[in-house]
């Protein structure tokens, strides 16, 4: 009995053994289960997290994204609304500048009219001053003409009648050539014929004149002697009254303004 009770309390000690080593084992493979299940809880917490991060991550570029795709639009808009501003002003600037320029172009019109009509008087003052000057000059012609028609007359009675015909018929009076230059000239009607060149008095001629130093070239005329008007319509004259050069033949125009016909010209 003794040896059986010892062999049972053996038996019982190793199956508490047992039991203790099973449920030893158990307790381990319990903790290993729950560190398994803690690692798994860990490894989908920081999935988890890591699908977290990448979806704030997408966010947040989505979002930068957004506002990129917002600033663009508003420099856009500031950009569209500058270039409007610049094509308002660049079209007030050009409505400026073409008011001005047609104000120029008004003040033109007016400077040019005013002048324009300035000219106009100042030809007509000129036209008609010239038109007294001419009737004043054709008075004093006549006068000229008709005083030396009478000296003519006192100093050759045979000759007045041609010459007053002659000085009646030139416009420009009585053609001369100078004794002393050879110069041809007109009286134009003046009581003393004096060289418009050398001023030498053409009544003064001496009964033998020296000859002159150089004759103009064309047909031998005498010197000293008068001809009747436009004979050589090629050789020049000299106007004292204008000092300007005057050719013989100075054509239809001078004829029209002195008032002489074609038929008065020609010569003899």
């Amino acid at each position: 009995a003794l040896a059986a009770r010892k062999k049972i309390a053996a038996a019982k000690a190793t199956a508490s053994k047992r039991v203790a080593a099973l449920k030893a084992k158990e307790r381990a493979a319990a903790a290993k289960a729950r560190d398994k299940a803690r690692a798994l809880k860990q490894k989908e917490r920081a999935a988890a997290a890591k699908v977290r991060d990448k979806a704030t991550a997408v966010k947040q570029k989505e979002r930068a994204a957004a506002v990129k795709a917002r600033e663009r639009a508003k420099a856009l808009k500031q950009r569209e609304r500058a270039a409007a501003a610049k094509a308002r002003e660049r079209a007030k600037a050009l409505k400026v500048k073409e008011r001005a320029a047609a104000a120029k172009a008004k003040e033109r019109e007016r400077a040019l009219k005013i002048k324009q009509a300035a000219a106009a008087a100042k030809a007509k003052a000129a036209a008609a001053a010239k038109a007294k000057k001419e009737a004043a000059a054709k008075a004093k012609r006549e006068a000229a003409a008709r005083a030396k028609a009478s000296a003519a007359a006192w100093r050759n009675p045979s000759q007045s009648e041609a010459a007053a015909r002659e000085a009646a018929a030139s416009p420009l009076g009585t053609r001369y050539i100078c004794f002393a230059c050879a110069a041809r000239f007109y009286d134009l009607h003046r009581p003393e014929p004096l060289c418009p060149k050398c001023g030498v008095n053409q009544l003064e001629k001496p009964k033998a004149p020296a000859k002159p130093a150089s004759r103009p070239k064309g047909r031998a005329k005498k010197a000293g002697g008068m001809a009747p008007l436009l004979e050589d319509e090629e050789e020049e004259v000299v106007e004292a009254e204008e000092d300007e050069a005057l050719e013989v033949g100075f054509g239809e125009k001078l004829l029209e303004k002195r008032g002489v016909s074609d038929e008065e010209t020609e010569d003899p």
